[in-house]
């Protein structure tokens, strides 16, 4: 895909940084590309032809040693081809996966990430998180972790992702004051980061998910208190 196709300029600004401008409509790789399955393989065309060529290889091995009875490093050659094609094969669901996604990004883009939740306020309304995932798409191809302006497929995807960068937050106590959780926070983003797959996330770092988190929760709650007011009360 063409990197014109996902912005209508792209002209770079003088910050380095495109932003919307006023009316400027949101594309995003979900538009360009229908098909979830045709944008996985196209992120990953590069692999799966890795994937493709091995598997051939393993095919013609295979079938000389079946043929060859007696030599026993062909023999050995398929069998270890065949194990390696098999792990391959379960490594492709984990490039679509958040998990992964997260560990591309780098901390500088998870700063960011963090940042456009807390100007933008998004909720569990998915849409809400289509300019997110645009502004992040610009910004990880600006730092050159992408190759084009598509590593978000859709506001969903960046979702995704942001729920995963803050999960270490979540086994905050909801109970305690904001000095206590942001302390609380801030020891569990050092002792449980590996459990978020973020071995090189700064407690500087860990102080912004609290607050990004905050802001989501209370544009949360707000969205379905004006969704269902007759509830009273926040979910």
């Amino acid at each position: 895909m063409s990197s014109e196709l996902l912005i209508s300029d792209s002209k770079p600004r003088p910050e380095g940084l495109r932003k919307l401008c006023e009316g400027e409509t949101v594309i995003l790789p979900r538009d360009i590309i229908p098909s979830k399955c045709a944008y996985f393989l196209k992120q990953n065309i590069v692999f799966i032809s890795y994937i493709f060529i091995h598997i051939i290889i393993t095919i013609i091995l295979n079938r000389l040693a079946l043929s060859a009875h007696g030599n026993t490093l062909i023999v050995i050659l398929a069998a270890l081809l065949i194990t390696i094609s098999l792990f391959l094969l379960l490594l492709l669901p984990y490039l679509n996966c958040s998990r992964y996604k997260l560990r591309c990004l780098d901390d500088d883009c998870k700063f960011k990430l963090l940042a456009e939740v807390i100007t933008h306020k998004p909720n569990v309304d998915l849409s809400t998180w289509d300019r997110i995932a645009y502004d992040m798409n610009q910004f990880v191809y600006d730092r050159r972790i992408c190759a084009d302006r598509s590593f978000f497929y859709d506001g969903s995807s960046c979702y995704q992702v942001f729920k995963k960068l803050v999960a270490t937050p979540y086994l905050v106590n909801s109970n305690m004051n904001s000095i206590d959780a942001d302390l609380e926070m801030r020891s569990n983003a050092a002792t449980n980061i590996n459990d978020s797959g973020n071995s090189s996330l700064h407690i500087e770092l860990g102080t912004y998910i609290f607050k990004a988190l905050a802001v989501f929760r209370n544009s949360v709650d707000k969205y379905w208190e004006d969704k269902y007011p007759e509830m009273g009360v926040t979910v």
